[in-house]
């Protein structure tokens, strides 16, 4: 049994291979999770009145668990970049978001009530320390010289993949406001911010998208998968593709749904 996924350099095939690190590692963030809803809700009221956020952790750990696992996690790892980037946005701009939603401000606080944790997270999480810092995970964890010995490994996939988790958090947190201390956006600011995030990956995405030639070796020396006739060239195209018009896409998925909300919380009853 396998710890993480990783490029193997063997032929693809369909059969199912388990991973456990990859379920310990969700097991113990559900369990974790568990732990703080039972101890650290100041009342089974307040409990209660959360019980709605419960939904949104559990659906991020399963979007979390589709990234990571087989086969996705294994073709993302060794196999063809543009699955490699699907895990990316799955995970930055799917996963992390909703598990912010699910942690109530009661939880957020009591694992990081103060001292020096709250003061890191809070310099962290300003605005755009988050946004650079996000970007400085996507450049460097996408560049080839990072990115072709780490995933050859397993350990080295898992720090790719932690990298991503942690960086997306930081960037997440001013706009679904976790943590009642922390920096937390308005709406035309968060709708300013993420359109920002949704330009700032252009550049990366260019390069993947008309490099006259593969970038990353573990891709372009893998086996190519029988039943997909796809080479590594173009499979890195449909990468950087993938980045920008998906990634724009749910970035601005979120800005729409944020003008609705704005709107919504300004609309004053008309008089009769």
């Amino acid at each position: 049994m396998n710890f993480w996924c990783s490029a193997t350099g063997e032929p693809w095939t369909w059969q199912w291979q388990p991973y456990l690190g990859v379920w310990a590692f969700l097991l113990a963030g559900l369990a974790a999770y568990g732990w703080a809803w039972r101890r650290l809700a100041p009342s089974a009221g307040e409990a209660e009145a959360h019980r709605w956020r419960v939904p949104w952790f559990v659906g991020g750990v399963a979007v979390l668990w589709v990234s990571l696992d087989w086969p996705v996690g294994q073709l993302g790892s060794g196999y063809l970049a543009s699955v490699h980037m699907l895990q990316f946005l799955l995970i930055t701009l799917v996963a992390v978001p909703m598990l912010l939603r699910g942690i109530p401000p009661w939880m957020a606080r009591g694992l990081a009530p103060g001292g020096w944790r709250l003061r890191v997270l809070r310099g962290l999480t300003q605005p755009l320390v988050a946004l650079l810092s996000f970007n400085a995970v996507i450049l460097i964890t996408h560049a080839p010289i990072v990115a072709n010995p780490l995933l050859q490994s397993e350990l080295g996939s898992f720090v790719i993949d932690l990298a991503w988790l942690l960086g997306a958090a930081v960037f997440w947190l001013p706009v679904v406001g976790a943590h009642p201390d922390l920096p937390h956006l308005n709406r035309p600011l968060q709708m300013a911010y993420l359109f920002a995030q949704s330009i700032l990956p252009t550049i990366p995405a260019s390069f993947l998208t008309f490099a006259d030639f593969p970038l990353y070796p573990v891709y372009e020396l893998a086996p190519r998968l029988q039943d997909l006739r796809l080479d590594a060239l173009t499979d890195q195209r449909a990468a950087g593709l993938l980045m920008k018009i998906i990634g724009g896409f749910l970035l601005w998925g979120r800005i729409a749904v944020t003008w609705f909300q704005w709107a919504s919380a300004d609309e004053e009853p008309v008089a009769t």
